[in-house]
């Protein structure tokens, strides 16, 4: 693309400050489902759910992120959320603190990813940015995939300062960007560091934090893996007929 921007509308990804919140702005898995869905272990709702998020385009987010004053933003395309984030802290300078729980993802994708149907491009994102993540005990391997998860017409990544976040998350629910959800926050300066953990630190406030979706959704994530009732209901999983391209992976 070649064009013009004024100044005050430009968004680079060097801007992160401590305190500010991080709003990310289309679920994670397209990588995955994608790969689940030619191995025929994907449901028809992953497989039409990514399909209407990549017809999806960010202009909208994109004006709500200049609107309301972003200090930084990235998109999230091949390198994963992680990765998009490393070069966002990296040249930043500083820490980042991201929410499992807060962050939203496709149907499906978490049971996909802990069956260990995700790609090599998923493990080279992850060698890409390993020298400056930490873990959490508890963040269970399914969910490191998702966040190496390579995304094809990904959504926004957006810093935004603490009193501007909640206006912010208002305003791209009103445009249609529905599954928009506070995911973390940059904690300190540093060189470049992301701290990731399950849960949103106990007793801290943060306008809109918990990411929308079903209720039942919710409770799989609340009980770590999807169990066989609410598979049923709300992310079901396909099992298809194995063939030669099951058989390879």
């Amino acid at each position: 693309v070649t064009g013009l921007v004024e100044k005050k509308h430009l968004v680079t990804n060097a801007g992160a400050k401590p305190g500010d919140i991080l709003i990310l702005t289309k679920p994670l898995g397209t990588g995955i489902v994608s790969l689940a869905g030619q191995i025929h272990r994907a449901s028809e709702e992953a497989l039409q759910a990514i399909g209407a998020s990549l017809r999806t385009l960010n202009g909208s987010a994109a004006e709500v992120m200049t609107g309301c004053g972003a200090h930084a933003g990235t998109d999230v395309t091949g390198v994963g959320l992680l990765g998009h984030l490393a070069r966002m802290v990296r040249e930043s300078g500083v820490t980042a603190e991201i929410w499992c729980r807060q962050i939203p993802v496709f149907p499906g994708v978490e049971e996909y990813a802990q069956a260990g149907i995700f790609s090599g491009a998923n493990e080279r994102n992850a060698e890409y940015s390993a020298d400056i993540v930490e873990f959490a005990a508890e963040v269970a391997a399914g969910m490191r995939a998702i966040l190496h998860d390579p995304q094809t017409s990904g959504g926004l990544l957006m810093v935004l300062p603490p009193d501007a976040a909640a206006k912010a998350l208002s305003e791209l629910h009103a445009a249609g960007v529905s599954p928009a959800a506070v995911i973390g926050r940059i904690t300190a300066p540093s060189g470049g560091r992301i701290q990731v953990r399950q849960e949103k630190p106990e007793g801290l406030a943060v306008a809109a934090a918990i990411a929308p979706g079903c209720s039942k959704g919710k409770k799989e994530k609340e009980a770590g893996m999807p169990g066989k009732e609410e598979k049923e209901e709300c992310c079901a999983h396909g099992s298809g007929t194995p063939d030669k391209a099951l058989g390879m992976f």
